[in-house]
């Protein structure tokens, strides 16, 4: 509804005046001087150096692809963006490659998300249940020379074989994909496989060395998508990380974790990285690997290898972090060699349920500092409270730790009196024999 004028609010209207209004002369006539212009400052170049190049333009791209731009205007802006604000600039053919990743997706948003709803739920699967995840990333962990390689060949072999070793009650049968930056091809890793008894016509290896940046990231989906292997082992991860990343920055190499983990869900295949141990203890046992947090937090399982803690001829590797199911017992294994220039086997033991990261990851008595007698005391202590009849485990650990008994001190102290360990459901009981 249109609002009525009031008449009586009306302002009265005067004659416009011909009159040119008189000059005005003092403060108002200074004002009328032109104010100088500052001389105007080029634009100031932020540089992407080194190491950040690649995930920069990578956003870049992200952001005009979202905007609806094609691969050849994407292609020619990250070349200008590259000459001007790169230092040193990537290759020309680097750059193209990126265009061309980022324009596979759909333009806009829609191909980004989606309704949870609509989302078909499936159970996580395994290469070998419970340690090696199918889809998703398991890291491997160990100081050199300590025999993860041939760990990693030993599991290679079966899945090649189909015959599982005594620790799961099956394994994918199929191909296996090797990318290693250590081992010769004819030299180590195909003798090594066949000391295991795989069939190496089922696997595939890394004939060139290259990284996995954009190119080599590319190369290896080829790969996947032509050979579809049920593992791919990279040793070690550190190695295959492009040109100029830092791989103690969890920004940098969880970008590159990211798009590894990618391409394990993409093809549904096991993908085991492995790395070498730190030699400064951490505060946590998945944080003990070389590199960033951001590898251990981005792999859904976690095994470390070391040397068995009562036995220097055994090895053990013990499930550190598992996010689809319960963590498995601790694998024992020993490697026998026919003569010095023998690639060694694999000898399965028993698991050991009771053997923890904690007492693989934990320095000797003689850097500890404990005293002699210590883990006599602790025999004592155990046998004591064995003679009154069995006690779970977990209650003996408890008691332990209140009498100032290391769980490393306890285990060793049952093994000195044989003590019997069985199962009383899920909890595990000890007593004397």
């Amino acid at each position: 509804m249109k609002k009525r004028s009031n008449p009586s609010r009306q302002r009265p209207q005067h004659p416009k005046s011909t009159a040119r209004p008189a000059k005005r002369t003092g403060r108002t006539a200074k004002s009328s001087k032109e104010t100088p212009t500052k001389e105007r400052r080029p634009d100031k170049v932020v540089a992407f150096k080194a190491g950040g190049r690649n995930s920069e333009l990578t956003k870049i791209a992200g952001s005009l692809r979202f905007r609806g731009l094609a691969e050849t205007a994407i292609a020619g802006a990250l070349q200008a963006i590259n000459a001007a604000a790169c230092s040193p600039p990537l290759d020309a053919d680097e750059v193209e490659r990126i265009a061309a990743s980022v324009s596979e997706y759909e333009a806009g948003h829609e191909a980004a998300f989606g309704w949870l709803g609509d989302v078909e739920e499936d159970d996580p699967q395994f290469l070998a249940y419970p340690y090696i995840v199918k889809g998703a990333l398991t890291v491997l962990d160990g100081n050199m020379g300590q025999g993860k390689s041939t760990f990693t060949c030993a599991i290679a072999a079966a899945v090649t074989t189909g015959r599982p070793p005594p620790f799961v009650d099956d394994i994918e049968n199929g191909s296996v994909l090797f990318m290693s930056a250590e081992d010769d091809p004819s030299r180590v890793l195909k003798p090594r496989l066949m000391k295991a008894g795989a069939d190496v016509s089922k696997v595939r290896y890394q004939e060139k060395p290259f990284t996995l940046d954009e190119r080599g990231l590319t190369l290896l989906r080829l790969e996947l998508a032509a050979n579809t292997p049920a593992l791919v082992v990279i040793d070690p991860i550190i190695a295959f990380m492009k040109e100029g990343t830092d791989g103690n920055k969890a920004t940098e190499t969880m970008h590159f974790m990211v798009q590894i983990d990618q391409l394990a869900r993409e093809f549904d295949t096991a993908i085991l990285i492995v790395r070498h141990l730190r030699k400064a203890r951490a505060d946590h046992a998945m944080h003990q690997g070389i590199g960033s947090i951001s590898i251990s937090a981005r792999v859904r399982s976690g095994l470390i290898l070391a040397p068995h803690p009562d036995d220097p001829r055994k090895r053990a590797v013990a499930h550190a972090k598992s996010n689809y199911a319960e963590p498995g017992p601790t694998i024992v294994f020993e490697m026998q060699s026919t003569g010095p220039r023998s690639h060694p086997h694999v000898i399965w033991h028993p698991c050991e349920p009771e053997l923890t990261v904690g007492d693989l990851l934990a320095p000797p008595d003689s850097e500890r500092g404990r005293p002699p007698k210590e883990r006599e005391t602790a025999t004592g202590w155990l046998e004591s409270v064995l003679r009154k009849g069995p006690v779970k485990k977990k209650v003996l650990d408890g008691w332990a730790k209140e009498e100032g008994i290391s769980l490393p001190t306890l285990r060793r102290a049952s093994e000195a009196l044989g003590v019997v360990k069985s199962k009383e459901g899920k909890a595990s009981v000890w007593s004397l024999p």
